[in-house]
């Protein structure tokens, strides 16, 4: 098979696991969610949700998040992506095997039509819960904070009236449900020109809104209060591994590796640098897995770490600081993964 680019072939391994692998699976449950047929029992005030594309990724996950939350006051809901996770493996988690729409729209379906908490906490599969989080929990005492993000962006800063804000992404995020559906607010990406946003130094500019910064903007347009600083040493773990795994379950290491190596730059930011960053925390997540439950995780990738920075090294074209600037987060990556075992 000839090697293609990344930027050629990933969107076309995510539309492979969307519609053909998946979407046989999740279609049935999704109708029944929908139709308003599919609900859990919400015996409990809060709830924290993931969307997950792995069973792999979602034990972990759910692991982190039961051993940190008090189980009576936290609902737990995975949706699987895939639609092949093992629900026995989920002890006290609602397992809801769901379409892969756009992760926005994924979003508000859940948050508005299924999920019924008022304080509902969005946190990545790749995210792990690793402190006592109910000093932010708290902070919704204040009628006007609308949102408290344990995982704000970093590449980026919103500017309003001269002052600037870290975005609250989509990573690990509590929000106030009753605000989002009074303003009618969505987490779903807007095409048009984000104006208020105002790119750090290096990184690649983007057009458009990312998944939350709409509902971020409207938030503190309406005056709300947007809390980014101090809850983010709650969470732990690896950034950007859907698409890796996606891109591996679909041609497998070798080609993944060779597709990467011919990429003319790692920008951070651009698609190749999220996947060769992305694919470092799949081969240390897979350790952890190991690490956790003693044994080697279902849809192991086959992916070390030399493989990555190999990838990274022996590639002529990257610049030096560019190269210097993703072994640095590598070290940082392997420190996490040493503190999570």
């Amino acid at each position: 098979m000839e090697i293609q680019p990344v930027f050629k072939v990933l969107p076309g391994a995510m539309r492979w696991f969307n519609l053909r692998h998946s979407l046989p699976k999740t279609l049935f449950p999704s109708i029944l969610l929908l139709a308003g047929l599919r609900k859990p029992s919400f015996d409990k005030p809060r709830t924290i949700f993931t969307f997950s594309v792995s069973e792999d990724l979602a034990r972990l996950w759910h692991h982190f998040a039961s051993k940190i939350l008090p189980k009576d006051e936290w609902h737990l809901v995975i949706s699987d992506w895939s639609g092949e996770m093992r629900r026995n493996l989920f002890p006290g988690a609602d397992i809801v095997p769901f379409i892969n729409f756009a992760h926005g729209t994924k979003i508000d379906i859940f948050a508005k039509r299924f999920i019924q908490s008022e304080v509902i906490f969005l946190c990545d599969d790749d995210r792990y819960l690793v402190k006592d989080i109910s000093g932010a929990v708290d902070r919704f005492n204040n009628p006007q904070v609308g949102a408290v993000s344990l995982r704000p962006r970093n590449w980026y800063k919103i500017s309003i009236n001269g002052t600037t804000y870290d975005p609250m992404g989509s990573y690990a995020v509590m929000f106030r449900r009753s605000l989002f559906l009074k303003h009618n607010l969505s987490f779903r990406s807007v095409k048009r020109p984000f104006t208020n946003r105002v790119f750090e130094p290096g990184v690649k500019a983007q057009v458009g809104y990312d998944t939350g910064d709409f509902a971020n903007e409207q938030l503190l347009l309406g005056g709300y209060e947007v809390i980014t600083e101090g809850f983010q040493d709650c969470t732990s773990g690896f950034d950007g591994l859907t698409g890796p795994t996606v891109f591996l379950r679909k041609y497998g290491k070798d080609y993944v590796l060779k597709s990467l190596a011919l990429a003319g730059h790692y920008k951070k930011g651009s698609l190749v640098g999220s996947q060769l960053r992305g694919l470092y925390g799949v081969s240390k997540c897979d350790e952890l897995y190991r690490a956790v439950f003693k044994t080697e995780p279902r849809y192991a990738s086959g992916i070390t770490p030399q493989d990555v920075i190999s990838v990274l090294t022996n590639n002529p074209r990257i610049p030096v600081e560019e190269r210097t600037d993703h072994l640095a987060y590598f070290k940082e990556v392997d420190l996490i993964s040493l503190q999570l075992v």
